[in-house]
């Protein structure tokens, strides 16, 4: 019980977290669109760039997620 008031309480902390990435990928989206489009001849260099960028927002999403809400529920699954 105090495990699932724990998880609706912080989950009001991770809507924040949420929009600061989607600001952050709204803003890069066209400069990395137009840069591809305006250099062909790195091309392969800009998309490995993208996933990499990607895989770091989405890494740093799943280990905050991992902070604030697992390991709090199982810290507290135990307390009735």
């Amino acid at each position: 019980m105090l495990g699932l008031i724990y998880l609706t309480s912080l989950g009001l902390r991770q809507v924040p977290l949420t929009t600061i990435f989607l600001v952050i990928a709204v803003i890069l989206a066209p400069l990395i669109i137009l840069a591809v489009l305006a250099d062909k001849q790195y091309k392969k260099i800009y998309l490995l760039a993208i996933v990499l960028f990607l895989l770091a927002l989405g890494s740093i999403y799943i280990i905050y997620n991992v902070l604030y809400f697992i390991i709090p529920v199982i810290l507290f699954s135990g307390i009735r």
